[in-house]
C-alpha cells in the first residue's frame, strides 16, 4: 500500500490512513474482521455482526 499508514491501537484496531492534501474531502470506511475463526471463547458473536 503505497504512502498509507498504518496503526494498531491497544485494544486492537488496526487505522490505515493516508493524507491527500490536493482534496478537501475525506472519507472513512470499516472493515471487521469476525468470523468463525475469530469467535474464540465466545462461539456464535460473529453472527452479531
Amino acid at each position: 500500500m503505497d504512502d498509507y499508514q498504518i496503526h494498531t491501537l491497544k485494544n486492537g484496531l488496526r487505522i490505515v490512513y493516508k493524507q491527500a492534501f490536493n482534496t478537501a474531502a475525506s472519507h472513512l470506511g470499516f472493515t471487521i474482521n469476525v468470523g468463525a475463526r475469530d469467535d474464540g471463547q465466545l462461539p456464535g458473536t460473529a453472527h452479531c455482526f
